[in-house]
């Protein structure tokens, strides 16, 4: 294993317990779903460091509102505590009812006319995004 991928492991794992943890005083919302629930991890990282602000802006300016109008469910936002890391990347957790509606609910994304109108500018140049889906295991306080 590289040395990025022992280091994406790591913020994954930090995302899951974190989420875990301020979600497990949280016994309704927790045990809201169904069998199939599905996280999706997503590490969003972009070649400028002076996009990153431009990019959770976009997040706080209604782009979360679409995904949650799409059933793209929030779990929560984290930025790496470590330089450089810290200036070019967004940690997410999303979750979908399942991987389908995952798949489903990104490709309506990509159609919707709100997200189609939504201002764009500035340009946030290169951005790669790693996403992983995660199912959570017996003993996992959310599920």
């Amino acid at each position: 294993m590289t040395v990025l991928g022992r280091t994406l492991s790591a913020v994954g794992l930090l995302a899951i317990g974190y989420a875990a943890g301020s979600l497990s005083d949280r016994t309704p919302v927790a045990n809201a779903q169904g069998p199939n629930r599905v996280f999706e991890l997503r590490i969003a990282t972009l070649s400028n460091k002076e996009k990153l602000e431009v990019l959770m802006s976009r997040f706080r300016g209604g782009e979360l509102k679409i995904w949650d109008r799409l059933g793209m469910k929030s779990v929560g936002y984290w930025v790496p505590t470590d330089s450089p890391k810290s200036q070019t990347t967004l940690v997410y957790i999303l979750a979908h009812e399942s991987r389908q509606k995952a798949d489903e609910s990104w490709a309506k994304f990509a159609k919707d006319p709100e997200w189609l109108a939504f201002p764009k500018e500035p340009d946030l140049g290169p951005v790669t995004v790693d996403r992983t889906f995660m199912s959570p295991v017996d003993f996992s306080p959310i599920k």
